[in-house]
Protein backbone atom coordinates (compact mmCIF):
# COMPACT_ATOMS: atom_id res chain seq x y z
CA UNK A 1 0.00 0.00 0.00
CA UNK A 2 1.69 3.03 -1.33
CA UNK A 3 1.04 6.02 1.21
CA UNK A 4 1.16 9.82 0.32
CA UNK A 5 3.61 11.98 1.92
CA UNK A 6 2.00 15.10 2.80
CA UNK A 7 4.65 17.44 2.83
CA UNK A 8 3.91 20.93 0.55
CA UNK A 9 6.36 23.99 -0.08
CA UNK A 10 6.70 27.07 -2.76
CA UNK A 11 8.01 29.97 -3.16
CA UNK A 12 5.94 33.18 -4.41
CA UNK A 13 8.05 36.11 -5.62
CA UNK A 14 5.93 39.24 -6.85
CA UNK A 15 7.28 42.17 -8.18
CA UNK A 16 7.03 46.04 -9.77
CA UNK A 17 8.97 48.50 -11.63
CA UNK A 18 8.01 51.39 -9.87
CA UNK A 19 10.04 53.80 -12.13
CA UNK A 20 12.31 53.30 -15.42
CA UNK A 21 14.41 56.25 -16.12
CA UNK A 22 17.43 56.44 -18.28
CA UNK A 23 19.33 53.32 -16.48
CA UNK A 24 18.17 53.79 -12.47
CA UNK A 25 15.48 51.49 -11.67
CA UNK A 26 12.94 51.12 -8.62
CA UNK A 27 11.76 47.83 -8.13
CA UNK A 28 9.28 46.77 -4.97
CA UNK A 29 9.60 43.12 -4.79
CA UNK A 30 7.61 40.45 -2.14
CA UNK A 31 8.80 37.22 -1.64
CA UNK A 32 6.40 34.57 0.65
CA UNK A 33 7.38 31.18 1.13
CA UNK A 34 5.36 28.85 3.31
CA UNK A 35 7.14 24.91 3.71
CA UNK A 36 5.08 22.60 6.09
CA UNK A 37 5.76 21.31 9.12
CA UNK A 38 5.37 17.86 10.78
CA UNK A 39 1.77 17.66 12.54
CA UNK A 40 2.03 15.35 14.80
CA UNK A 41 5.58 14.05 16.06
CA UNK A 42 4.04 10.60 17.35
CA UNK A 43 2.64 9.13 14.01
CA UNK A 44 4.69 7.34 11.03
CA UNK A 45 3.90 10.32 8.58
CA UNK A 46 6.51 12.55 8.04
CA UNK A 47 5.21 15.77 7.31
CA UNK A 48 8.31 18.19 7.38
CA UNK A 49 9.51 19.63 3.99
CA UNK A 50 12.58 18.59 2.77
CA UNK A 51 14.31 21.54 0.39
CA UNK A 52 16.98 19.22 -0.68
CA UNK A 53 19.64 21.56 -1.87
CA UNK A 54 18.57 24.99 0.31
CA UNK A 55 20.28 27.84 -0.53
CA UNK A 56 21.04 29.44 2.92
CA UNK A 57 21.75 32.97 1.54
CA UNK A 58 18.08 33.61 0.55
CA UNK A 59 17.15 33.41 4.32
CA UNK A 60 20.20 35.25 5.84
CA UNK A 61 21.72 31.81 6.72
CA UNK A 62 20.18 31.48 9.71
CA UNK A 63 16.54 29.85 9.82
CA UNK A 64 16.21 26.49 7.44
CA UNK A 65 13.67 26.28 4.66
CA UNK A 66 11.63 23.76 6.78
CA UNK A 67 8.55 24.47 8.66
CA UNK A 68 8.55 27.78 8.04
CA UNK A 69 6.43 31.26 6.76
CA UNK A 70 8.80 33.55 5.24
CA UNK A 71 7.72 36.88 4.18
CA UNK A 72 9.62 39.41 2.86
CA UNK A 73 9.43 42.75 0.99
CA UNK A 74 12.18 44.18 -0.23
CA UNK A 75 12.96 47.76 -2.62
CA UNK A 76 16.03 47.26 -4.61
CA UNK A 77 17.54 50.75 -6.80
CA UNK A 78 19.76 51.16 -9.69
CA UNK A 79 20.98 54.75 -8.71
CA UNK A 80 24.02 54.06 -11.39
CA UNK A 81 24.12 51.38 -13.77
CA UNK A 82 26.99 49.30 -12.71
CA UNK A 83 25.76 49.88 -9.00
CA UNK A 84 22.39 47.92 -7.17
CA UNK A 85 21.28 48.50 -3.52
CA UNK A 86 18.62 46.72 -1.88
CA UNK A 87 17.20 46.45 1.58
CA UNK A 88 14.82 44.18 2.52
CA UNK A 89 12.48 43.54 6.41
CA UNK A 90 11.56 39.72 6.82
CA UNK A 91 9.48 38.09 9.14
CA UNK A 92 9.33 34.23 9.99
CA UNK A 93 7.40 32.23 11.90
CA UNK A 94 7.11 28.04 12.11
CA UNK A 95 3.90 26.75 10.06
CA UNK A 96 3.23 24.72 13.17
CA UNK A 97 4.66 23.97 16.96
CA UNK A 98 4.68 20.40 16.53
CA UNK A 99 7.81 20.32 14.62
CA UNK A 100 10.81 21.69 15.65
CA UNK A 101 12.34 25.40 14.38
CA UNK A 102 14.92 24.55 11.78
CA UNK A 103 18.65 26.22 11.54
CA UNK A 104 19.98 26.30 8.30
CA UNK A 105 20.71 24.06 6.04
CA UNK A 106 17.84 21.54 7.89
CA UNK A 107 19.41 21.07 11.56
CA UNK A 108 16.14 20.80 14.37
CA UNK A 109 17.03 23.17 16.88
CA UNK A 110 16.76 21.20 20.51
CA UNK A 111 14.01 22.12 22.84
CA UNK A 112 11.53 23.17 19.75
CA UNK A 113 9.41 20.75 19.00
CA UNK A 114 6.02 21.26 20.89
CA UNK A 115 6.74 24.68 22.71
CA UNK A 116 4.78 27.26 22.25
CA UNK A 117 5.54 30.52 19.70
CA UNK A 118 5.22 30.40 16.22
CA UNK A 119 7.67 33.77 15.55
CA UNK A 120 10.71 32.60 14.55
CA UNK A 121 12.63 35.56 14.19
CA UNK A 122 12.36 39.22 11.84
CA UNK A 123 15.61 40.76 10.11
CA UNK A 124 16.34 43.37 8.24
CA UNK A 125 18.98 43.09 4.88
CA UNK A 126 21.00 45.26 3.10
CA UNK A 127 22.60 44.46 -0.34
CA UNK A 128 24.88 46.16 -2.58
CA UNK A 129 26.39 45.34 -5.92
CA UNK A 130 28.74 47.30 -7.87
CA UNK A 131 30.93 46.49 -11.16
CA UNK A 132 34.20 48.00 -11.00
CA UNK A 133 35.74 46.56 -14.45
CA UNK A 134 34.41 44.40 -16.94
CA UNK A 135 36.17 41.84 -14.94
CA UNK A 136 35.84 43.06 -10.78
CA UNK A 137 32.86 43.40 -9.18
CA UNK A 138 32.01 43.72 -5.05
CA UNK A 139 29.65 42.90 -3.15
CA UNK A 140 28.15 43.85 0.39
CA UNK A 141 25.48 42.14 2.62
CA UNK A 142 25.07 43.35 5.76
CA UNK A 143 21.97 41.32 8.21
CA UNK A 144 20.44 42.37 11.93
CA UNK A 145 18.89 39.06 12.93
CA UNK A 146 16.40 39.47 16.11
CA UNK A 147 15.74 35.90 17.23
CA UNK A 148 11.85 35.28 18.10
CA UNK A 149 9.69 33.98 21.87
CA UNK A 150 10.31 30.06 20.18
CA UNK A 151 14.44 30.58 19.33
CA UNK A 152 14.74 32.36 22.73
CA UNK A 153 13.12 29.98 24.30
CA UNK A 154 15.74 27.30 22.87
CA UNK A 155 18.74 30.12 24.15
CA UNK A 156 19.25 31.34 21.03
CA UNK A 157 19.77 35.51 20.73
CA UNK A 158 20.11 38.20 17.82
CA UNK A 159 22.92 38.29 16.07
CA UNK A 160 24.71 39.92 13.09
CA UNK A 161 26.16 39.21 9.99
CA UNK A 162 28.45 41.34 7.69
CA UNK A 163 29.87 39.88 4.08
CA UNK A 164 32.42 41.33 1.43
CA UNK A 165 32.27 39.08 -1.33
CA UNK A 166 34.79 40.15 -4.09
CA UNK A 167 34.41 38.29 -8.10
CA UNK A 168 36.43 38.20 -10.68
CA UNK A 169 36.40 37.09 -14.37
CA UNK A 170 39.63 35.98 -16.31
CA UNK A 171 39.91 37.66 -19.44
CA UNK A 172 38.58 36.32 -22.81
CA UNK A 173 36.11 34.48 -20.22
CA UNK A 174 32.90 34.43 -20.74
CA UNK A 175 31.48 33.47 -17.59
CA UNK A 176 33.26 34.19 -13.89
CA UNK A 177 35.36 32.30 -12.30
CA UNK A 178 33.69 30.70 -8.50
CA UNK A 179 33.75 34.18 -6.34
CA UNK A 180 36.62 34.59 -4.18
CA UNK A 181 34.62 35.67 -0.58
CA UNK A 182 36.26 37.25 2.08
CA UNK A 183 35.44 35.64 5.26
CA UNK A 184 31.74 37.04 7.00
CA UNK A 185 31.96 38.39 10.18
CA UNK A 186 29.45 37.30 12.43
CA UNK A 187 28.76 40.15 15.56
CA UNK A 188 26.46 39.24 18.53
Amino acid sequence: MATENPTWGYMRIEGALVDEHDTRIVAIRSDDDPVSGDRNPGDTMLQTFNPLFPNGFYLANYTGYVNLIHIKPSVTVHPRRAVQLMIAAAGQWRETIWDAVYVFPAVPLSGTVGTPGRHTGTYVQTHADATLTSHLSVGFDATYYAVGRAIRRAGGRNSTYIALEVMSTWKGSTRSSRPERVQAVGID
